[in-house]
Formats: structure tokens, sequence, C-alpha cells
């Protein structure tokens, strides 16, 4: 049986499970194995994560909030015997893991049974690699009267957070984006690796880039910001994305999806056996069309200062401007080596960004393995089966399809993910894609 039988099926079996890794009190490293506290949680939460979602450049790493049940003085501090922690270091910095996905009864389908936390031993799960994020505990552990503790944790992304730019050793001379971000994967504080403490060497999906940046000794990295900034700036300036993705990987690459053919068909209203519980939006995206780029790539505020990529208007049916009117995106970045290595950039985002695509946002039952950047496919029809129950569709209670009309008709029309969030409560899914 496949994961796509599975999650298409009326009813199916789920599970979720929760895991942390502590530091050791006697090395300050982290332990090798995870140690599980799924027994412990009540709710589990969301999980988000999105690139361009909202707008241009803007990348959403959502961490999880779990409520879990402290009756026992698990999660205490490190100083209560019975705390998990005992003999550790403290809660803070602990990492988190969350895994989800779907079941086959042992010797037999993964049809007919409610969906739980797990079938425990025999059973096969999907897919393959059911991690669903890692995120790192680094805010307060409040304890309250009635037992119950929520679990605050953040994305990996607060790793880069806590690291200035300028502490990072060789982001200087002449060189691509991508081996600074190789810089910064082997950053070393007191001969050990930082980052490659929560991210191994293995776990940077780093796309190979050609632009050299000029970040001079003479330049300055104090206003920079953290570690997380510049790499926000360096994909700026690629026209690249940056993310963590569910596996725990940092992916730095540019906005072409991750395959050529859809890794998964969503089908809704009209369609046998539907996984879309509704169509929230439809709509032409404005928020990310810009038909002028400008980039400021030298500090002396001259016209020379600028490259520019474009258009003009003209009365035309084809002019983008004219119909559109004029949409700028203006930035500055004074790294890039010379004015060609900045037309360079200007041009690639306007390629990009230069024409308007159709985003849409959908309700979906639990797609476990799907990532920011795969190619999906979206079949719906807003007539047939209008106004009918949605029982029997993965138990959605007592919703009903939207009023009859003419507003969605597709057939395999083919997009590319940008964002998902997760409810692990109700495995429910959000999903924003956008046209290829």
């Amino acid at each position: 049986m496949a994961l796509a039988d599975l999650i298409n099926a009326p009813v199916s079996t789920v599970f979720r499970r929760a895991y942390i890794k502590r530091k050791s009190s006697v090395t300050g490293l982290y332990e090798s194995t995870w140690q599980s506290i799924t027994p412990y949680v009540i709710r589990w939460g969301n999980i988000r994560t999105g690139i361009d979602d909202v707008r241009l450049n803007r990348f959403t790493l959502s961490g999880i909030s779990l409520q879990v049940d402290n009756k026992l003085g698990k999660f205490n501090d490190e100083n209560n015997a019975n705390s998990l922690w005992s003999g550790y270091l403290t809660r803070y910095g602990t990492l988190l893991k969350i895994e989800a996905g779907y079941q086959t009864m042992p010797g037999g389908d993964g049809w007919g049974m409610p969906w739980g936390d797990s079938w425990g031993g025999g059973a096969t799960e999907y897919p393959t690699t059911t991690t669903q994020g890692i995120f790192i505990m680094d805010q307060e552990v409040p304890i309250t009267p009635d037992n119950k503790i929520t679990l605050n944790a953040s994305s990996l992304k607060s790793i880069f957070d806590g690291v200035k730019a300028n502490e990072i050793a060789g982001l200087g001379a002449t060189q691509t984006a991508s081996n600074l971000l190789a810089k910064i994967r082997d950053h070393t504080a007191g001969g050990s690796y930082i980052f490659r403490q929560y991210i191994s060497a293995a776990s940077w999906d780093i796309q190979a880039t050609t632009n050299n940046f000029n970040i001079a000794a003479s330049t300055s990295l104090d206003n920079e910001g953290t570690a997380w900034d510049f790499m926000t700036k360096l994909a700026e300036a690629e026209g690249y994305v940056l993310y963590i993705n569910r596996l725990g990987v940092l992916v730095f690459s540019d906005r072409t999806p991750n395959t050529s053919a859809s890794q998964f068909s969503f089908y809704g209203q009209g369609f046998a056996r539907p996984n879309i519980i509704r169509v929230d939006s439809y709509r032409e995206s404005f928020n990310k069309l810009y038909n002028n780029i400008r980039l400021k790539h030298l500090s002396p505020d001259t016209t020379t200062s600028y490259v520019v990529a474009g258009t003009t208007t003209s009365i035309t049916p084809a002019n983008v401007q004219w119909k559109y009117g004029a949409r700028i995106y203006e930035f500055e970045n004074t790294w890039a080596n010379n004015t060609a290595a900045a037309q360079a950039i200007v041009n690639n985002m306007f390629t990009e960004f230069s024409s308007v695509k159709n985003e849409a946002i959908l309700k979906t039952k639990f797609h476990p393995e799907i990532d920011p950047l795969d190619r999906v496919d979206v079949s719906h029809y807003s007539y047939n089966l209008a106004n009918k129950t949605l029982w029997d569709g993965f138990d959605w209670g007592g919703e009903k399809w939207a009023e009859e009309g003419e507003n969605f008709d597709w057939d395999e029309k083919a997009f590319k993910v940008l964002s998902k969030s997760i409810n692990l409560d109700d495995f429910s899914e959000q999903f924003h894609l956008r046209e290829v």
C-alpha cells in the first residue's frame, strides 16, 4: 500500500510522537539518541514553514508548543530527582523532535480504525522518514498548579539568531554566496563547531552560486546583525530562498520546484476519494509582482550606485507596467563584486517576479512528506458535490462543500508549495500554493 492510498482512504490510522535530546552535564554535548516524551503530551499544536507566502524574501519558520502532563515531575528542572533532566544540563537548549505519519495494521491495511498515537510494534509506517520538525527549547518552562506545562520550542533558525555575523571568520574577501554559507556551516568557537552541533555537516543543502560578493576587510560586519540576518541578505541578493525543512536540513536554493514532476495529487470536490477539505482562496498574487527591480550596490548615493531591471510604460496589451502600474522592488546590498554582478542579481529577480502568478490556499488532510518548493497538482470542481456533506471523507464532521458555481475548474493544475501548516491535534493541514 502506498502513502497516497492511506491519505486518500476514508479512514486511516495515523500516529504522532515527541522526543527530546538533552545536553550532558559532563561533556556539554547532546546525547546520542532521542528520548521519547510521547506519553506525557496532552496537546500537540501546529508546525508551519513558509517561503514568500506573505511577501517576497520573507521566510517563516515556526516553532511548536506542546502541552505536557507534569504530575510525575518529569518536566521539572534538573535539580529535581524526578526530572527527565536530572543528571543533565538545564532544559534550556534541549532539542525537540516531532514525528507523525500513517500506519498500516500488522498483517493488514491501514483502513477501518480511528487515528491514535501508535499501533506499536509490527506496523508499517509511512512515509519512510516520519520527522515533521526539529526544534530547540529556548524559552522559560513555567510550572502551574494544574500540573500542565507548555513546552515552547523555536525553529532551529534561533541558533543563528544567537551568533553575530562579525563573530564568524572568513566572511571577507571575494567569494560566492555558497562559499559564504559554507563558512557559516563550519564556524567554530573554542575549537568546536557551533552550528553543526544542531545541524550536521551533511544536512546543509547549499546550492552552488557563481556571483561573487566582496565583503572586504575594510567592510565592517558590525551592522549586519546575526548570522541569520546575514544569510537572509545573501538569499535576497541571489534571489534564493532560505529555510530549515522538516528533517532539520538547512536549505539555500533558488525558487525552482524541487522536481519537474508532481510529488502529490490533491483531489477535491467532484473527484473520487477527495483529500481537500476546502479551498480557502484563489487569487492573483500582486504582492509578489515587481516589474522594476532597483538595487543600490555602492555606498555613495549617486546615479552610478544603482542598477535596475524592468520595463517602461507603453500603451499596449502586452506591457506589464501599463496593465498593473509601476511596481518597484528596491533594496540595498553593497556586497556585489562589480557592476556586472549587481546587474545579474536584478536581472534574475526580474525574470522571476515580473509576471503575475496565481496562488491558492487549501485546507487538506495530513500530507507528511510534502515540503516547500515541492511540485503538486490540484483537481477540484465547483459543482457536482456542492452542499453535500463531507462525512466519510476522513471524518470531517458536519462541514459541507461550498456553494455551487464556476469559481474553480481545475484538472491537475500545477503548483509549487510556498508554505505548509500542520495541525497535529486533528491531522489537518493548510497549504499555500503558487502556480508554476
